[in-house]
């Protein structure tokens, strides 16, 4: 196990509140890449150091949550993962985001290929 990969940041469960999603799902990938390069797969280890390095904020929230539903080949990470992601990932609002897709343009400066991937990046 190589002790040189410095940690992941505690993630800040505060700030923008339309951002937090987003900021959730770039932090789970980084402290998977340091998991993985950690070379840690026993999933009790994993979960005990997503919340480790999570900090004491996603832990007290994360303490307050309800089960969610197995599904199949859950471990507990999988399902402290799951449960992590549907409490920081917000619901859509479907018509308004109808809406807001609907009235998207293509801009005069902008290719196609980067139209669409603004369309896709609104998802």
């Amino acid at each position: 196990m190589n002790s040189d990969i410095p940690a992941v940041p505690h993630f800040d469960c505060h700030g923008d509140v339309t951002s937090v999603g987003p900021r959730w799902k770039r932090w789970l990938k980084a402290f998977q890449y340091y998991v993985d390069g950690r070379g840690i797969t026993n999933p009790a280890q994993q979960n005990a150091l997503l919340l480790h390095s999570a900090g004491m904020e996603v832990q007290e929230i994360f303490e307050t949550l309800e089960e969610v539903p197995d599904e199949e080949n859950d471990n507990v990470y999988k399902q402290t993962v799951r449960k992590l992601n549907a409490y920081f990932t917000p619901q859509l609002n479907v018509p308004y985001e109808r809406h807001v897709f609907r009235k998207m343009t293509q801009q005069d400066d902008e290719t196609v290929d980067q139209y669409v991937s603004r369309l896709k990046n609104r998802q």
